[in-house]
């Protein structure tokens, strides 16, 4: 209920409707799991989150994607591109070389840094005005591939070998 009514007021002030949801999820994740006695409620929310608002506003959200004008900007494309995985490897790979030596490149390209806020963030300027549906597209695409294409590439050549994954011989 406290979703629907953060959405509402959301749209009445003109915003986007999925922030507050978003936000809602930041600040109650904490409290969540520090109270084992709200598993029923997690589990409640994690379905509506999962099956019903994400799939809906990724969905929204792609369709507003043009390929065409991705292509007539693509050298802005590649280098905001080039320029996002540059600054993922510099936030994430040094401290997963500390934290994680055996799989530090793996974990850096699975980070799927700011798929959800800066989808947000692009609706949001889109539908304000801020920004034209040329900027979007290439902004929400150099999102998406930020995240897709170095998780196939982490998947591919990256992934850590576990002894369970080894074959008994």
């Amino acid at each position: 209920m406290a979703i629907i009514i953060f959405i509402y007021f959301a749209s009445l002030g003109g915003g986007q409707a999925v922030l507050p949801t978003f936000l809602l999820g930041l600040f109650m994740g904490k409290y969540l799991a520090e109270h084992e006695n709200n598993r029923d409620v997690t589990m409640k929310l994690r379905t509506v989150a999962y099956a019903f608002i994400t799939p809906i506003f990724f969905i929204i959200s792609g369709m507003n994607v043009s390929f065409p004008l991705i292509l007539a900007t693509f050298g802005l494309f590649s280098t905001l591109f080039i320029l996002k995985m540059v600054m993922k490897f510099a936030g994430v790979y040094l401290l997963a070389c500390k934290y994680i030596p055996g799989g530090a490149m793996y974990s850096t390209l699975l980070m799927s840094t700011g798929l959800t806020f800066g989808t947000i963030a692009s609706v949001f300027g889109l539908q304000m005005g801020l920004i034209n549906q040329g900027q979007y597209s290439v902004l929400v695409g150099v999102v998406i591939a930020s995240a897709v294409i170095p998780t196939v590439i982490a998947q591919k050549w990256y992934r850590p070998v576990h002894s369970e994954d080894m074959p008994i011989v």
